[in-house]
Formats: structure tokens, C-alpha cells, sequence
């Protein structure tokens, strides 16, 4: 048997594996025909999102339970179930990340009902409640699934720098930082916040000037 025989009978293995003809394994979408051997598309309504052996069986699309305030955020298709939301003024919160069939629609918490957190730091959303603070414009921060409300922007310490140095704000992160002075260019204040450095003196020589010092990044030029 020559290599041309070869390749084309391991080639047509490979379609038939494809096919579940060897193997029965399926892809996603897909659901094994025992009669013609082969797989199919999942039927309409039903889904299959993992690749499987012949004995699994495609599974019902859910069905949102309107009564439960339940919404279609996504269509179920042949290799997703249905994404499912809440009616505004409720939020899902789900009972696992790995089932989201067992979740549930709750309501939003109103802020001005509570006599402590009364001020709303961040709005209700699909899959997450209102979070309530005690003063206006505080922030959130999010750790192991809890949120916890910060200092108002107002009350936290200012960045400043020192001198010979410009404060800079990063356009991405919005994080301030201070950054020396260019060549030609000073700062002689401390603790400050100033977002760029002072140009240096330069000496006039229409006017007799002269360079007695020459321009550092902490002082400008003495000129005489």
C-alpha cells in the first residue's frame, strides 16, 4: 500500500471521527444520531455547549418566568442557553456562577429608605444591587464579591510633589504621579501641585545681560 493510499485513508478517518462515525463525540450544538450515526444540530429550543459523547442529549432552552420579573437579555441558541435579566427596579443575583438557571430577581434597595446609607454610590444593575454609603460622592471598591464604600473624592489626600518636579495625570488610569522637570525648564516650590514646571530666564544680551548661575531644575537662572 503506497503513501498516497495512506494519507487518503487516514484523511477519510479523520472526516468520519469528525462525524462521530468512529468515536461519537460531537461538538457543541450538536446532538448524536443513533440511526444514521452521525451528529446533528441541536432541535430548535434545545442547546448543547460542550463537546460530548453519543449519550448526551441537547438541553431545553430556559424559559423566563415573567411573574418572577424575569427578562430575555439573550436568545438561547444551539450552543448557549438563555441569558436571562431582571424587569427594572430588579437586579439577579445568582445562587452559582455555574448555574445560572438558580437565580433570582430581587429589588433594587433605594437609597433615601435607609436612615445610615442614604446616599447612592453606584446605581442598581443587571446582576448587581444599588450600593448605599453614608455621605454623597464617596466611592466603591469591589473585593471578594462585597463592596465597601471610600472616602469621599474631597476628603482623599492630594498628590503633590516636591521641587524640582511637575505633577502629571495619566489619561488611562487617571492616576497622578510627579515627574522631573525638562531640560530648560525649573521648579522651586515645594509641596505643590502645579502640572507643569516654570521656563527657565534666559539673559538679553541688548540688555548687557549676563549668566552668573545657570538655570537647575530646582531655581532659575541669576542673570546679571
Amino acid at each position: 500500500m503506497n503513501a498516497i493510499v495512506l494519507k487518503g485513508l487516514f484523511c477519510l478517518f479523520c472526516l468520519f471521527s469528525q462525524l462521530g462515525t468512529f468515536n461519537n463525540v460531537c461538538r457543541p450544538g450538536e446532538l448524536y444520531d443513533s440511526t444514521t450515526q452521525r451528529c446533528t444540530p441541536c432541535e430548535r429550543g434545545t442547546f448543547n455547549g460542550q463537546q460530548h459523547s453519543a449519550d448526551k442529549e441537547c438541553t431545553a432552552c430556559y424559559q423566563v418566568q415573567s411573574a418572577n420579573h424575569e427578562v430575555v437579555i439573550s436568545e438561547c441558541s444551539a450552543t448557549t442557553d438563555t441569558v436571562v435579566g431582571c424587569e427594572p427596579g430588579y437586579f439577579r443575583r445568582q445562587v452559582s456562577a455555574d448555574d445560572p438557571r438558580g437565580g433570582q430577581c430581587l429589588n433594587c434597595t433605594v437609597c433615601r429608605d435607609n436612615p445610615v446609607d442614604a446616599y447612592e454610590a453606584r446605581p442598581c444593575s443587571t446582576f448587581s444591587d444599588t450600593v448605599c454609603c453614608p455621605k454623597p460622592n464617596m466611592t466603591v471598591s469591589v473585593e471578594g464579591g462585597s463592596s465597601t464604600c471610600d472616602k469621599p473624592l474631597s476628603e482623599k489626600p492630594k498628590t503633590s510633589c516636591r521641587n524640582g518636579h511637575y505633577l502629571y495625570v495619566s489619561r488611562t488610569s487617571g492616576r497622578p504621579g510627579c515627574y522631573p522637570c525638562r531640560n530648560g525648564t525649573y521648579m522651586d516650590e515645594d509641596h505643590h501641585e502645579h502640572r507643569s514646571c516654570k521656563n527657565c530666564s534666559q539673559a538679553s544680551m541688548e540688555d548687557h545681560e549676563v549668566v552668573l548661575e545657570n538655570c537647575t531644575s530646582t531655581g532659575d537662572t541669576i542673570i546679571g
